[in-house]
């Protein structure tokens, strides 16, 4: 155990700080032959500061990185904290670090023009307490993480650690928005005994002795800082900046964070617009891009049914019960399904056609229904038609019908959920509940396709 806080003990340069001025030393050499790009070190900050020196140690001394400069967001209150315990040149803890690993403090650019505090409607905020309040943060994180990242010669480290979770949450978000390849998002754990002490800023390189009270006991107790562990959890995030022209998008108006939202997730959509829901009747299967997931014949029979609906147009496009499937709907998906499966309907080829047409044009050429009995994976519908026939006068063959449908339509969700297919494939109730209830395929009509291929 070494001296109590305040009281350090004396050694020759010890191993730790040795290592820090060594990694220093070779990071300064890197910067002046200029190979790397401008390291940002972005920092949430609220009553405790020691976040940011302790994300400082893990970079710096154990990882051997380089920090350029530092910023911090925070409020009115987390500024004077930041001032009096981490800037002041006596006594504050970043210019300690700077001295016990010697480095040379000048060499990081951090003062009191790196804090950006948080504004609400009416100024500068001590804390953030409503919804208007949580509006502007989330404007101002987004702004400054959007202006950090202007610059291609810089590299943005964030850390999430420290302020309102709010505000980890929106610079998360505003890092998924303007986040670049190799821009970072992480968060700082310390062990339990140092992460809430008041005098705990790092590891140093000399160990020192903290006083640690107990909370139920009331009992004090000494703990070296040699026994803490600080790390770095780097957090994988989405990188949506590609969605953002950041340059032409907006024009001359300054968009907030809802406003970067709402556009990402259109030109989402769009892109997934781009591709096409494929129906290949002789493989069984449906696909989007690179993805595809194969049905049975009972599954794509119905899956087909209700894609032609949505890609034949009209009011069963809209979505429709499922008492309101006739035989004759099934018939035409059976024809459709035999020509191509018997080669009666090569139309297609290694290109595609749009599905209403397909089955206009191939289901005069198939099988009669009658002949389902005798088409392997198609018994199922002798007993399917003679239900639908009867279900406005047998409840319990209307039951049993419905009863079907719900079944084979819960299993081709799952299996379009385990192709990683977008869930805007599925078929789902879109509106209305029990009996009322409205079934459909959420793809643009013209989005969905037929395409031939040998049958399996």
């Amino acid at each position: 155990m070494g001296a109590p806080e305040g009281k350090e003990e004396t050694r020759k340069e010890p191993e730790r700080e040795r290592e820090g001025k060594e990694t220093f030393q070779m990071l300064g050499q890197q910067t002046k032959r200029g190979q790397h790009k401008r390291q940002i070190l972005l920092c949430l900050a609220g009553l405790t500061p020691q976040i940011v020196t302790e994300t400082l140690y893990v970079l710096i001394v154990e990882k051997g990185e380089r920090v350029d400069e530092i910023r911090v967001i925070t409020t009115l209150i987390g500024e004077d904290k930041i001032r009096s315990m981490l800037l002041d040149p006596k006594e504050g803890r970043f210019h300690a670090f700077c001295r016990d690993f010697g480095i040379d403090s000048g060499t990081i650019k951090f003062d009191r023009s790196c804090i950006h505090i948080l504004e609400g409607p009416e100024g500068r905020l001590e804390d953030i307490r409503n919804e208007a309040e949580n509006e502007h943060v989330a404007n101002q994180i987004c702004e400054i993480v959007r202006k950090l990242t202007e610059d291609s010669d810089t590299r943005l480290h964030a850390s999430v650690a420290g302020g309102r979770k709010t505000m980890s949450v929106y610079l998360t978000a505003a890092m998924q928005l303007f986040g670049r390849a190799d821009d970072r998002l992480s968060h700082v754990l310390v062990s339990e005994k140092f992460e809430t002490h008041p005098h705990f800023f790092y590891k140093p390189p000399e160990a020192r002795n903290l006083e640690i009270k107990d909370r139920l006991t009331g009992k004090v107790d000494q703990v070296s800082t040699e026994e803490a562990e600080i790390h770095l959890a780097e957090i994988p995030f989405i990188r949506l900046r590609g969605l953002l022209d950041l340059k032409d998008e907006f024009g001359e108006t300054r968009p907030d964070y809802g406003a970067f939202v709402e556009r990402a997730q259109k030109n989402l959509e769009f892109q997934e617009r781009a591709y096409e829901l494929v129906i290949v009747p002789s493989t069984y299967t449906i696909s989007m891009g690179s993805r595809k997931a194969r049905l049975t014949p009972r599954e794509f029979l119905i899956y087909v049914l209700f894609a032609s609906f949505r890609a034949g147009g009209g009011a069963k496009g809209g979505g429709i019960t499922l008492d309101a499937i006739g035989q004759n709907d099934l018939e035409v998906i059976f024809r459709y399904i035999t020509a191509v499966r018997e080669g009666k309907f090569p139309a297609g080829g290694e290109g595609s056609l749009p599905l209403a047409d397909a089955i206009d044009e191939a289901q005069p050429r198939g099988l009669d229904p009658a002949e389902c009995t005798s088409f392997p994976g198609f018994e199922f519908l002798e007993t399917l038609f003679e239900e639908i026939e009867t279900q406005h006068k047998n409840r319990k063959d209307a039951e049993n019908v419905k009863e079907t449908f719900a079944q084979v339509i819960s299993k081709i969700r799952r299996k379009i959920e385990q192709a990683r297919l977008p869930q805007r494939c599925a078929i789902v109730n879109q509106a209305g509940k029990g009996e009322s209830a409205l079934y459909a395929i959420d793809i643009e009509p013209e989005r969905i396709v037929h395409a031939g291929g040998e049958a399996d």
